[in-house]
């Protein structure tokens, strides 16, 4: 559900958000291959003559000290992407009434070992994300979510060997918490579960009156296990 990794900018005034100064040729905001120049640039020893900090991008010595303590946010910041969610099964329809935005969703999981996982997703036929999930503790993942081509999606759907989930997702707030409510469909239809989105886990957020059992850490009910096992319990509805 979160975003995946962003890299970022360095600024036309020749400073990185951080703050701290570099070589006067920055990188454009918008170019694409500085994340990838950066992360390839780990294994390359310090250009002659700079001084080599956060993957050798070249820095004043001036800026040295603040670049370090940069280079520990840049990756806790951008390269660790988190997911905190608590996750519900619904026992009524009251939530309906709240619903803001829906969408339908196709997603397989590609390749699932214990709590990492890949899937594609296809979002009303018209979006596709590759996601790779790393399980943290019962509320948080990480999670790196790409963007691909639609035609690449299905040819990976198709490739998931049945492990694939069909559902509708509405998009509620909450007293300035988002709740995804999802409907399932095919072999898991009857199914409906809602997940809210949080910025730590120590948020304490008041539940709603429609939702039933809290599943949250419970492997059997996580969207991989659901494609791969079906209803936890046995059987599908």
């Amino acid at each position: 559900m979160r975003s995946g990794v962003k890299f970022p900018a360095f600024h036309t005034n020749g400073y990185h958000e951080c703050g701290v100064p570099r070589d006067p040729s920055p990188t454009p905001a918008n170019n694409p291959q500085w994340g990838a120049e950066r992360l390839a640039a780990e294994a390359r020893p310090p250009a002659s003559g700079s001084l080599g900090v956060s993957g050798n991008l070249p820095v004043p010595r001036a800026g040295l000290a603040a670049a370090v303590a940069c280079d520990s946010r840049f990756r806790q910041k951008y390269l660790m992407a988190l997911e905190i969610e608590r996750k519900f099964l619904v026992e009524t329809d009251a939530w309906r009434n709240a619903v803001e935005s829906s969408k339908a969703i196709v997603q397989a999981y590609v390749a699932i070992d214990g709590d990492t996982s890949m899937r594609v997703r296809i979002s009303d036929e018209t979006r596709a994300e590759l996601t790779v999930k790393i399980g943290v503790s019962d509320m948080t993942r990480h999670e790196f979510e790409y963007s691909i081509p639609v035609a690449d999606a299905r040819a990976m759907t198709e490739a998931s060997r049945g492990r694939l989930i069909e559902k509708t997702r509405h998009i509620l707030t909450i007293d300035g918490f988002i709740w995804e409510v999802d409907v399932y469909e095919g072999r898991l239809a009857g199914l409906v579960t809602a997940e809210i989105e949080m910025g730590s886990e120590s948020d304490d957020p008041a539940l709603p009156s429609w939702l039933g059992p809290e599943v949250t850490g419970d492997p059997a009910w996580s969207n991989a296990m659901l494609a791969m096992n079906g209803w936890p319990g046995g059987g599908f509805a």
